[in-house]
């Protein structure tokens, strides 16, 4: 089981390298984000139910290290980052934006 003193020590240790590279700045969002559900997870306890509805997983594979890392997570969590991205891209590269939202609407 994870817990918060794991995560909130691999955060100090990512934090504390001498020369932190993509790989660190990865771990660390990732530790982050973790950190975050633990806290929601252990809040959430209390308002569980066996009606529930069952958690939908990411099937999709590609050759892209973005497939990788969402292979298998929460589709809703993953929609809710991609939901913030796609905020930042509207501000950003609108082009960008909207051609993504019509081949979306094309789909």
């Amino acid at each position: 089981m994870i817990v918060r003193a794991d995560i909130e020590k691999a955060i100090e240790d990512c934090q504390g390298e001498k020369n932190p590279d993509a790989n660190t700045c990865l771990k660390l969002a990732a530790y982050y984000i973790i950190l975050d559900h633990v806290g929601a997870y252990s809040r959430s306890l209390s308002q569980m139910s066996f009606a529930s509805e069952p958690v939908e997983t990411v099937r999709y594979r590609s050759n892209s290290e973005f497939s990788d890392v969402i292979q298998g997570m929460d589709l809703h969590e993953v929609i809710a980052v991609m939901d913030d991205l796609m905020e930042a891209v509207q501000g950003l590269v609108p082009r960008l934006y909207t051609a993504t939202i019509d081949k979306l609407k094309a789909l």
